[in-house]
């Protein structure tokens, strides 16, 4: 991710250093997609190209009851002839608590055609898409109390695991931008994405859309 981080403030600092017209229009919006990233995004217009940068981060800090133990043990469970519980292995239950969420994305466009209020253009991009889970954990074990019956039993003391999550996005596809009023526009972007995961995956994505709404002032 801090890598990531780097390449984009590099990028971003090198289309301003090129930039031939002065006179750069800025806008601030939100957007969503697998490229552009989702949140807060800052859009620099230099007329024939333009950059934009999205942020977005969710965090919570509370229990998922639905996937949460209780951690007690349980007693009296029964079994027949046709289910015989394994006791030579443990298995774990576990309670979500924290999680994290956030991504950021860059895109550089470039504008093929454009008309009076809409534009037609190729993109291109990396995004950043980065979780992290914290749950509390507790481990049992199954005991036979005779030919019936069996209990659960308590292994251990709770302990907490956190698993980390990242997805690189990252390819090329088309545009059009339209000119809602004088400072609002609205984009709809359709790119070909590939994604690559911490298990080292590549994925070929299409037909998935991104979408921005961006307010435009000097």
């Amino acid at each position: 991710m801090k890598y990531l981080l780097i390449i984009i403030l590099i990028v971003i600092m090198s289309l301003s250093l090129f930039a031939k017209d002065k006179e750069l229009s800025n806008g601030l919006g939100f957007a969503a997609g697998f490229i552009s990233g989702s949140g807060f995004s800052y859009k620099h217009d230099f007329g024939k190209t333009a950059y934009q940068i999205t942020l977005g981060v969710l965090a919570t800090n509370e229990k998922n009851y639905d996937n949460c133990a209780d951690y007690k043990e349980e007693n009296s469970l029964i079994y027949d002839e046709y289910y015989t519980p394994d006791t030579t292995s443990t298995f774990d239950y576990s309670c979500d608590k924290n999680h994290i969420w956030g991504n950021i994305g860059f895109q550089y466009l470039y504008k093929l055609h454009r008309a009076k209020n809409s534009s037609f253009y190729l993109l291109t991009g990396v995004s950043g898409y980065f979780t992290s889970a914290t749950s509390d954990n507790q481990k049992y074990k199954y005991v036979i109390d005779d030919s019936t019956h069996y209990h659960q039993e308590l292994v251990g003391n709770t302990y907490s695991s956190t698993k980390n999550t990242l997805h690189i996005n990252t390819g090329v596809g088309l545009g059009i931008e339209y000119k809602i009023t004088k400072n609002i526009r609205t984009s709809f972007e359709l790119p070909l994405i590939l994604s690559f995961n911490d298990d080292k995956n590549l994925n070929l994505r299409m037909f998935i859309p991104q979408v921005s709404l961006i307010y435009f002032f000097k």
